[in-house]
């Protein structure tokens, strides 16, 4: 389980992202998406922000 859990909405919010984009990070296994339920989906948001600084300029 996640400790620190947000939704899609806040993940391309901080990826400044579509949400195709996110998916296709997710697919691309940049990071992953954990089923909280069938239809409720989180992301780490330690591993989107280690991501964000892995591809910063």
């Amino acid at each position: 389980m996640i400790n620190d859990p947000i939704t899609s909405k806040e993940a391309c919010k901080l990826l400044s992202c579509a949400y195709i984009t996110l998916w296709r990070y997710v697919k691309d296994g940049k990071f992953k998406k954990y089923a909280i339920t069938p239809k409720t989906i989180r992301y780490s948001r330690s591993e989107i922000l280690a991501f964000i600084s892995s591809t910063a300029v």
